[in-house]
């Protein structure tokens, strides 16, 4: 069974949550930022360990920590994983999930398994009392319950360490395939600039851990798999407008005003001049909800340099007015 064919198993379960008979179930969770690393590892790991440690009866599922409807906006994501036919379609989301009713269930015996995070989120709250491990490279956050199996590891990304399980895991229990490495290898040439030494990200583990992928993929240039991931992170073509606003989303709080900044990579007169702006930015607002957005506009000159531009817009007439 291939990593496809296992997402797409694991969705189908989903039904048999449910059914009222008795069942392991296995969480693998990402965090809530659901970026490539953190979708990585929640879906390779959560397959690895349905190869290494599942038992008849059991399930294993991957979980991506965020809303089905937000998972467009993550572009590297959605480019990266259909590039290897998997689709929004195969994934489970958490909103797929009822998870107070899956953690206070008589006859679900759950665990959960952490990547790309330590901390629960709000949402994962009610999973705390289950949780059996956690993988990631964040510094350590609070103390560490001593149930946890904990790999905190300072590296560039958390698919470093979920490629060295998998790749120092027994042949006969686990093979490595060239889906799997080229993901987890796409994850850590992301997080870490294509393991620059300029930005002093990587380290040699997740060095280690690209030589090691790398022999997987003979025929691929690692800097060409960056390059194309970069590539789609860009490209804002396939969202609307009220997508784009929330892709990379600050909010700031004042003491009688709520400012929403949103920074878009695309030539701020396509986005002014669309039809949808006006609509779409006011839904925007309302749903934050915020009194003002500030949209900042960033687009690479010839020079390579970033040309920054800048619009302001409320639906209130008032703030209008003023700014």
């Amino acid at each position: 069974m291939g990593l496809k064919e296992f997402l797409v198993e694991a969705k189908a379960r989903l039904a048999d949550l449910n059914s009222g008979v008795k069942k392991h179930v296995h969480i693998v969770i990402g965090n809530e930022a659901c970026d490539l690393d953190s979708t990585v590892c929640a879906t390779t790991y959560a397959y690895f360990l349905h190869q290494t440690k599942s038992s008849p009866g059991s399930h294993t599922l991957p979980v991506l920590c965020t809303r089905r409807s937000n998972f467009r906006i993550h572009l590297e994501t959605v480019y990266f994983l259909g590039k290897h036919n998997i689709r929004a379609d195969d994934l489970i989301f958490i909103d797929d999930l009822d998870l107070p009713a899956l953690s206070g269930s008589e006859v679900i015996t759950l665990e959960v398994t952490l990547v790309d995070h330590h901390v629960l989120s709000e949402a994962e709250e009610c999973l705390r009392k289950f949780v059996v491990e956690a993988l990631d490279h964040r510094p350590v956050d609070g103390e560490i319950p001593k149930s946890w199996h904990a790999e905190i590891e300072p590296v560039g990304s958390c698919s470093s360490i979920v490629a060295r399980k998998m790749l120092d895991a027994d042949p006969e229990d686990f093979s490595m395939d060239a889906t799997v490495a080229e993901l987890l290898l796409g994850a850590i040439l992301t997080d870490t600039c294509n393991l620059s030494d300029k930005d002093k990200i990587a380290t040699s583990a997740d060095r280690e851990m690209q030589v090691r992928l790398k022999s997987f993929l003979p025929h691929i240039s690692a800097t060409s798999i960056f390059e194309e991931i970069k590539q789609s992170k860009f490209d804002l073509s396939s969202l609307t407008i009220l997508e784009m606003l929330n892709k990379d989303l600050k909010i700031l709080k004042g003491t009688q005003i709520t400012v929403a900044m949103s920074t878009v990579t695309m030539n701020l007169e396509t986005i002014l001049t669309s039809p949808e702006f006006c609509h779409d930015a006011s839904e925007f607002c309302l749903s934050v909800p915020a009194d003002v957005v500030i949209i900042m506009a960033l687009v690479m000159g010839d020079a390579g340099i970033s040309d920054r531009w800048i619009a302001v817009f409320s639906p209130n007439p008032v703030f209008r007015d003023q700014f």
